[in-house]
This record gives structure tokens, sequence and C-alpha cells, in this order.
């Protein structure tokens, strides 16, 4: 199922058609689907999950490398016909999914022609949560595939380029067109793989003896909250109540071997790491 008149037909048969609410750009371009089933099948873990089947350009193909494939789709109609085709389906929202229930552990690869208006969410949402997902295969927006993979200093660097390089190995698998879809979207599109990464706050964790990632994100967050300003000026109001003022930060930057008078989108990805790491271990030493 990925032609353009075989999907016509079955959207007709089904009796519904394409949801610009949900997204519903559908494939239909075979060199594309081959591209993605084969990197796909070149993993070393089999085990998939995939969000936004839809009408299956992708799920079909997957179903070949993993029998025990799993679904997470929204659509009422969509759900019920993979269902009826005996297929694990998660009837969900997937930025409402529980990505360390049950139904999702040992799920260590993740594909998707991803909804455009939740791909940014869910990046920052398996960045945060430590899945048992260590590979991912997504298709985004060209624009968003832009800022994931930004280098520091241009205008689409910022909190999702630094979590996204933080906590994944990335490449860009495939570019496409908007002839690729039907219906066609208003922009083009590109195929990012994510593998993950070893993270330096792992040996900070295990001393505090909890997550850091949603503390160290929120930190990013703040750090881009007025990107014309300094970055030391924005990061004096993270968390008032550690009490850090501008000498404490000034040693800090030195301490990392930044520059005092740099701007949030300077820094790399490693920097922002480091950055954080020292700030977590003087908030800590002093009892916050």
């Amino acid at each position: 199922m990925n032609n353009r008149a075989q999907m016509i037909a079955t959207l007709k048969e089904l009796g519904i058609s394409p949801k610009r609410s949900l997204g519903q750009n559908f494939l239909i371009n075979e060199s594309v689907i081959l591209k993605i089933i084969k990197h796909c099948a070149q993993l070393k873990s089999k085990s998939i999950v995939e969000i936004g089947p839809g009408l299956g350009a992708l799920t079909e193909p997957l179903k070949g490398i993993d029998p025990n494939l799993l679904l997470i789709e929204l659509d009422d109609t969509f759900a019920r016909r993979w269902r009826e085709r005996d297929y694990q389906v998660i009837h969900k929202d997937a930025l409402k999914v529980d990505w360390k229930s049950d139904d999702l552990k040992g799920r260590t690869v993740l594909v998707s022609n991803l909804p455009y208006q939740i791909s940014a969410s869910l990046v920052i949402e398996l960045s945060e949560c430590v899945p048992d997902i260590k590979n991912m295969v997504l298709m985004f927006q060209k624009e968003v595939a832009q800022r994931i993979m930004s280098a520091p200093s241009f205008k689409s660097y910022g909190l999702l380029s630094v979590v996204a390089q933080c906590f994944w190995k990335l490449e860009l698998l495939l570019e496409a067109g908007p002839s690729d879809f039907y219906p066609a979207p208003a922009v083009a599109s590109r195929v990012v793989t994510f593998e993950s990464q070893e993270s330096p706050l792992e040996e900070l964790e295990e001393s505090v003896g909890q997550s850091l990632r949603s503390e160290f994100i929120q930190f990013v967050k703040k750090s881009f909250s007025h990107r014309r300003t300094k970055l030391i000026k924005n990061l004096l109001s993270f968390e008032p109540q550690y009490g850090l003022d501008l000498s404490h930060w000034t040693s800090l930057f030195d301490l990392v071997g930044l520059d005092v008078g740099g701007r949030p989108e300077t820094l790399t990805p490693v920097e922002y790491m480091s950055l954080y790491i020292e700030w977590k271990k003087v908030s800590s030493r002093d009892g916050n």
C-alpha cells in the first residue's frame, strides 16, 4: 500500500479523508519507503514500535522485520483497522504514552512518519524519559530536522538542537519532497536517524541517586529564554533559591572555559552539559 491511486482507493473504501488535525500525510514514494526499511533491517535490534501507521506504507514491511511489531495510533479508524488485522496497537496519542510501561519494555527501535505538530515535543520527551528505545528512524518537516541537527551560532540552533545532540548520535538518512506524500504537504521533509549515546550526566546521576535529564532540559530551556541576552544573564534567574550570584556564575563559566559575554547560541551541546554539571555540583554541595 504505497502508491497514490491505491491509497486514495483505500481511503474511499474506509469512507474517510486524511485528517489535517492529525498531520496525516501518507508516504507514497517507494524509493523513500525502501531506504527507511533497509536502514531498519540493518539495526542490531529488531524489536520495533511504529507511531502513526496510517494506511501502512511502512507498517507491512516493518512487520517482515519484526513479527511482533507494536503500533501507536491515535486515529480511531486506523487503530481499529490494524487490530482487525491482528497487529498489536496502543490506541493513544504518542505524546501521552508511558514509554516505560510494560507494553513498551524491550522495544528498542522507533520508526515513524511523524505528524509534524508532535515531532519536536516527542524528541524532547524521549530524550528526557530514558525509555528502552536505542534507535529511532523519524521523518520530520525539513525545518525541524534542521533545528535538530543545527550547529552553534546558526539561527536554527536552540533547545531542540542541544537536547537531541546531547543524548543521541544523529545522521541524515534521506530527503523527501511534497510529491512523496498524499496529500502533498506544503513543505519538504527529512528522515533523521537517532542512536542513543552515553551521557556525561550518568555518573552524576549515580552520585545524587536520581535522573537529572528533566532538570538539564529546563536548564537549557532557560538558557535560550532570551536569545539576544547574554547567557549568564539568563542563567542568573535559573532556580534563584540556589542563590548563585554573578560572581558564582562567572566562576563556573571560567571553570568550563566559557566566555561570560557569550550568547546562548554560541555554546556547543558538550559545553552546555559541562556547565550544567558544574552548576549541579555546586548546588548539591550547598544542600539544595
